[in-house]
C-alpha cells in the first residue's frame, strides 16, 4: 500500500542546556550587569522528502547526537569574557547564530530549516536560513464592565449577565511582540 504524504515534511528535536552570562555592555539594563544564567531549550528543524525506502526524512536518533556536540560547549559555561566559545556579546542572538552554525545542515534526506531557542517563557528567538526573529511574551490584567447606557441595571443584567458587574469583571490577556532582523555589533535585533 502506497502512502500520500506531502511534498515536505519537518521533524523536530529538542535539547535542554544552561548558560551563564553577564552583560559586558554599560548599555544593557543594570540587572542583567550582574551574573546570571538561563535554563535554555532548542528545537531543531530538519525538513525534506519522506523516501519510500524507510518512510523517514531523518532518523530521530541521528539528530540528537549532532545536538549535543551541538550545545556541548554552552552547557553550564559562563558566556562572559569566554571569547573562545561566541566570539561575540552572549546575546541570545548571537547564542541561536552559533548553534545554527555548529549543527549539520544536512541529515540524511532533512535539511536544516529553523531554530528556536526559548531563553525562558517569555523569550524565544527564531533562526531560519533567510531570517531571524525574537519575540518576547507580556501578561496583563483589564477589567471593564458590559451595559448600555439607555438601559438601567437592572436591563443590563438581564441582557449582559455577570458581565454588567456594576464593580466591572477581568480577563487575563497574552501578547506577544515579534520583531525581525539582522544582530547588531551588541548582539541584539
Amino acid at each position: 500500500m502506497k502512502l500520500n504524504l506531502p511534498d515536505k515534511v519537518s521533524i523536530a528535536r529538542r535539547a535542554y542546556f544552561s548558560v551563564g552570562r553577564q552583560a559586558p555592555l554599560e548599555n544593557w539594563p543594570p540587572r542583567l550587569r550582574l551574573p546570571h544564567g538561563y535554563d535554555c531549550v532548542l528545537t531543531a528543524y530538519y525538513d525534506g522528502s519522506v523516501p519510500e525506502n524507510n518512510g523517514m526524512v531523518v532518523n530521530i536518533a541521528d539528530v540528537k547526537p549532532a545536538l549535543a556536540q551541538a550545545i556541548a560547549p554552552l552547557d553550564c559555561a559562563m558566556l562572559t569574557g569566554n571569547d573562545e566559545i561566541l566570539k561575540a556579546p552572549p546575546s541570545a542572538e548571537n547564542i541561536v547564530e552559533f548553534l545554527w552554525k555548529r549543527l549539520p545542515s544536512q541529515v540524511e534526506e532533512g535539511s536544516l530549516s529553523r531554530l528556536i531557542l526559548q531563553v525562558s517563557s517569555r523569550l524565544l528567538i527564531e533562526k531560519t536560513p533567510t531570517i531571524m526573529r525574537l519575540t518576547r511574551k507580556y501578561e496583563f490584567a483589564a477589567a471593564h464592565r458590559l451595559c448600555s447606557p439607555e438601559l438601567n441595571d437592572e436591563e443590563n443584567a438581564t441582557l449582559y449577565g455577570k458581565c454588567s458587574n456594576l464593580a466591572g469583571h477581568g480577563h487575563n490577556y497574552g501578547l506577544e511582540v515579534t520583531v525581525e532582523g539582522t544582530p547588531d555589533e551588541a548582539g541584539f535585533i
